[in-house]
């Protein structure tokens, strides 16, 4: 993550109309509740013709590995996920199946 996108971060998330991290807003336009989102999740993956076996949290671990692979700090990971610790890192990039970077 590079110096520019982390200084332009705080105005992209008050200038939502949510005024915070929610990106992904309901018909209602307030954020998903979890399970909201993910029968949303859900509707989308099967209006795209995907397998069933998409699922958001599928899509948010594999997103954690690749970002890994290429290279993204434990910090990185952390702040992008919303993970509070870096036990839950493990848990999601399976670090004896992924190379570490470098």
């Amino acid at each position: 993550m590079n110096a520019r996108s982390r200084q332009s971060r705080p105005s992209a998330i008050t200038g939502t109309e949510t005024g915070h991290g929610r990106f992904v807003l309901n018909k209602y336009g307030r954020p998903y509740s979890y399970g909201g989102f993910d029968q949303a999740f859900d509707d989308w993956c099967d209006q795209a013709g995907l397998p069933e076996q998409c699922t958001a949290h599928g899509v948010r671990k594999a997103a954690a590995a690749l970002m890994y692979e290429n290279g993204a700090s434990e910090a990185e990971l952390c702040a992008i996920f919303g993970w509070k610790i870096a036990q839950r890192r493990h848990s999601m990039i399976k670090p004896s199946t992924i190379a570490p970077p470098g």
